[in-house]
């Protein structure tokens, strides 16, 4: 059995944790490398990590973030369902939002590691599956109103037993999918993935030993909840707020639902109470438990100053309400598809927003919101059929924060920057589509005294016509669910997609839409920025006329979003004529 309060060198800790990340990225690279999904392999949406035999998170690679939060609240469930009954060779399957997991897309698979007959480790892998079983592509029906129509509910269950696979567990499973062949591919790669981790978990325990292996995760626990309690302690005690709206629930496209925060400081502990959000909705924007505790974490610690390491010390002084029958902790069945998305922005925005007014030198700008395109079909090229999450339409630029511009591929709030812009020739041999476009637009930044990065234009023309169920989600789409820049830097513009059709008819499409695309048809989207921070006026001249040469700001914008007057034929700074439209800005204030 594992002993306690044995005390280990400092530098085995230090070894030992660079070794549990190692082991994590093994994982997840034997997942991206043995895929059968562009959304695993060009994507990354997935997470992996392991966990000691208390369910404690030890470490995890967070390629999609958003995932990885989750991971807890999902494992948990697994071992609750069953207590008493985990062996050699078992291997759970789940991915019910109503038992800790995000979304009914995120498929999780944990392995528990034994070692000399005794449970030891825990090793999973959380990825986004390219079907669900419902009538939308990777889980995703507008018209959803129930769980039951997000997709077949797994609870959790086990694929394998005594390392036997139970065949009817899969054959149910796959009958009820449109791409068994794609879905049963990511299946195995997270199960590899997690076989790897057990593997080197195994091999770390032969050479150092039970009891120093547990002291170190103990102190590496110990040592992250003690960080984050003395960066919570910087923060003045208070209550603040803030709240964000997204568009609509796909079902009701009139009606607006708001996010509302409290975020208490108390000492060197951080409650977040949502109990004042609105009521959980009909469609499927509605946020789950493991989808509001995994944003709510991944928001605070992206907030904090430094590096965090995100385990389960990380997560003690962090406390979450979230009432049931509210839009982020919805009473079964409701719908939760949208939930690793359009619901966590939502959150994690008016997080953001309520403790901008304390710690403004820690907060960045929001990033601009994410509209994204869903489908499939067969490729007459390569003779398969194919699925796929559009991650071109999702660069969500980052805001402005002090002392730096965002960045251009920031990507949407709830990927921390994480997500991975896909290759465009991979995608064009998987997917029978000619990507005509893919650049950053002059202007569209969020002015601030640092400014936004730069939202895109991005075009792809479909060579066949996509299946039923090919849809479009997302958010910003409406002026109230734009992210507003911080401190006077501005929001920007919203987000915009067409359909342009090869007969030359131009359709724009809201957001929570089944699109009928056509060979021919070219989709086309203005991908927004983030927010500015500080007020563009107070922007370094010499900065602004950097961008005019670069051309990320057009002399007409310099003058309009930043007073500064510049050439057009020498680019030099009109001193005087910026001088007087500055003072006049700020008697204007």
């Amino acid at each position: 059995m594992v002993t306690t309060g044995k005390k280990v060198d400092p530098i085995i800790v230090a070894v030992l944790s660079s070794r549990f990340d190692a082991i994590c990225e093994e994982m997840g690279r034997s997942l991206f490398r043995t895929s059968r999904s562009t959304v695993f392999s060009e994507a990354r949406d997935f997470a992996v990590g392991f966990f000691d035999k208390d369910v404690r998170l030890v470490a995890q690679r967070e390629y999609l973030p958003i995932l990885a939060g989750a991971n807890v609240t999902s494992l948990r469930c697994i071992v609750a369902a069953h207590k008493g009954d985990i062996n050699e060779g078992d291997l759970f399957i789940h991915n019910d939002p109503y038992a800790g997991n995000t979304h009914l897309g995120d498929l999780n698979i944990a392995k528990p590691v034994f070692y000399k007959g005794e449970l030891m480790f825990f090793t999973m892998a959380k990825g986004h599956m390219v079907d669900t079983g419902n009538k939308g592509v990777a889980g995703n029906d507008p018209t959803s109103t129930s769980i039951w129509q997000d997709g077949i509910v797994i609870p959790p269950i086990k694929l394998y037993e005594g390392g036997k696979l139970n065949k009817g567990v899969k054959d149910l499973f796959l009958r009820n999918i449109k791409r068994p062949d794609i879905v049963w591919g990511d299946i195995m790669c997270e199960l590899g993935g997690c076989v790897v981790g057990e593997r080197n978990l195994l091999a770390l325990l032969d050479r150092y030993g039970l009891e120093t292996i547990y002291a170190a995760i103990d102190e590496l626990l110990a040592a992250s909840e003690r960080e984050v309690r003395d960066m919570i302690r910087q923060i003045p005690d208070g209550v603040y707020y803030g709240e964000c709206s997204t568009d609509h629930d796909g079902i009701n496209r009139d009606k607006r639902i708001t996010v509302r925060a409290k975020v208490i400081v108390s000492g060197d502990e951080l409650t977040i109470d949502l109990s004042d959000s609105d009521p959980q909705c009909v469609g499927y924007v509605n946020s789950s438990q493991g989808s509001t505790t995994s944003i709510c974490h991944i928001v605070i610690n992206y907030i904090l100053p430094g590096v965090v390491r995100r385990n389960q010390g990380a997560m003690v002084p962090i406390k979450i309400i979230a009432p049931e029958g509210t839009y982020a902790m919805p009473r079964f069945p409701a719908p939760v598809a949208k939930s690793t998305t359009q619901a966590a922005e939502t959150i994690g925005i008016a997080i953001m927003i309520a403790l901008s007014q304390v710690i403004p030198e820690w907060i960045v700008a929001p990033p601009g919101r994410m509209a994204q395109g869903f489908a499939s079909g067969f490729n007459p090229r390569t003779k398969k059929k194919w699925a796929d999450i559009d991650f071109f339409m999702c660069c969500s630029p980052s805001g402005g924060t002090e002392g730096y511009d965002g960045w251009d591929l920031g990507g949407p709030l709830f990927t921390l920057g994480a997500v991975r812009m896909p290759d465009v020739e991979i995608i064009e041999l998987v997917k029978p589509v000619h990507i005509l476009q893919h650049e950053q637009v002059i202007d569209s930044a969020g002015a601030g005294k640092f400014r936004s990065g730069l939202g895109h234009n991005y075009r792809v023309e479909y060579l066949v016509d996509v299946d039923p169920g090919s849809a479009l989600t997302g958010a910003g789409m409406r002026d109230y669910s734009v992210p507003p820049g911080f401190f006077g830097g501005k929001s920007p513009r919203q987000n915009r997609v067409m359909l342009n059709r090869a007969d030359g008819r131009i359709e724009k499409v809201d957001a929570h839409t089944f699109w009928d695309i056509r060979a021919g048809d070219i989709v086309e989207e203005e991908d927004m920025a983030g927010g500015g921070f500080g007020d563009p006026f107070e922007r370094n001249i010499e900065k602004v006329r950097e961008d005019v040469r670069n051309e990320v700001v057009s002399i007409e914008g310099a003058k309009r979003d930043y007073g500064v007057v510049i050439d057009p034929n020498t680019y030099e700074v009109d001193v005087k004529a910026t001088e007087e439209l500055r003072k006049a800005h700020k008697r204007a204030e």
